[in-house]
């Protein structure tokens, strides 16, 4: 069986490093997800610190570089990973563009630091017919495709409650609420916004969709949850985050009727999300189809973001 070399570029907490902190949390790095998938083959991993480099190899048996440089002309990878900080991403991709050969770019969110960087991306990537993917995970958890078909084309009211900031971490629910509610919302401010750690920033918004009406509550840097909650004549939806004995995240969504009776219940802890999203890239290879945030989305989510903080 012939496997998908892949290249990993950033080996800190998403690429490698999150495992040191939580062993049942391995799968939530690139590295361990792709390691558990059968079809895939982590072939290098790159970093610019020494020390990552080393625990990379010892764990894995894999070559390391410290830049795409070092790698051999135009060397050949199905998928190239890109784990390194935002304001890198430009660069980095360009380098993968112009010094690699690759036909899928899997990047960490929120994929650029502006929107003029991502759309000159993309269309140079569409230029060189690569498909760029955004690892936005939550899209693959389980009851979402079900929660998706049971949300088209009717209204709903929700209210949205997430940890950290906007930029950093609201853009995964955001690009969560464009992937159920499809199309491009309206933005209506509700409160000031509040500079928060790492430059990023809170604040209380709404999302008018064509049928539904969102509102997020102000971030709150003191959690690692979420609730999700909405509602309409029929249901009553709730999605919410709650850590186990052993401090692994579990997601849980309820769909019940108005009467509080459970129609439906979900539950998955979220150390499996991060192989999901490498199956659906298997799936994209196979049949071209896929679930996945793709550069589209990132730009109208970055576009989003810069709208409710400016």
């Amino acid at each position: 069986m012939k496997k998908n070399k892949v290249m990993i570029i950033g080996l800190g907490n998403i690429g490698l490093g999150i495992n040191s902190l939580n062993k049942n949390l391995k799968f939530l790095s690139h590295a361990f997800a792709i390691k558990s998938c059968p079809n895939l083959l982590l072939d290098i991993g790159i970093d610019n610190n020494l020390e990552r480099r080393k625990i990379f190899k010892n764990n894995f048996n894999v070559e390391t570089y410290k830049d795409i440089s070092s790698l051999k002309k135009k060397s050949k990878f199905d998928i190239v990973v890109v784990s390194v900080n935002t304001q890198n991403h430009y660069k980095i991709i360009l380098d993968i563009i112009n010094k690699i050969k690759t036909k899928i770019i899997l990047v960490e969110k929120p994929f650029c630091s502006n929107v003029n960087q991502a759309r000159k991306l993309k269309k140079i990537l569409d230029k060189k017919n690569i498909k760029c993917f955004i690892n936005y995970p939550r899209r693959f958890l389980n009851g979402i495709s079900y929660l998706k078909n049971l949300i088209q084309d009717k209204f709903f009211f929700g209210k949205i409650n997430i940890s950290g900031g906007l930029i950093n971490n609201g853009c995964h629910f955001i690009d969560l609420m464009n992937y159920l509610f499809d199309g491009n919302p309206e933005i209506k401010i509700s409160s000031k916004k509040i500079p928060l750690k790492k430059k990023d920033y809170s604040r209380s918004f709404k999302l008018i969709y064509r049928n539904s009406i969102l509102n997020f509550d102000k971030q709150n840097l003191n959690s690692q949850k979420f609730t999700i909650d909405l509602i309409n004549k029929n249901y009553l939806i709730k999605v919410n985050q709650i850590n186990d004995r052993n401090n692994i995240p579990k997601i849980n969504i309820k769909i019940l009727n108005r009467k509080n009776k459970k129609l439906r219940y979900f539950k998955e802890d979220i150390s499996s999300y991060q192989k999901k999203v490498y199956l659906e890239i298997m799936r994209y290879i196979k049949t071209k189809n896929y679930n996945l945030s793709d550069i589209n989305d990132a730009i109208k989510v970055k576009q989003i973001t810069n709208n409710i903080l400016n």
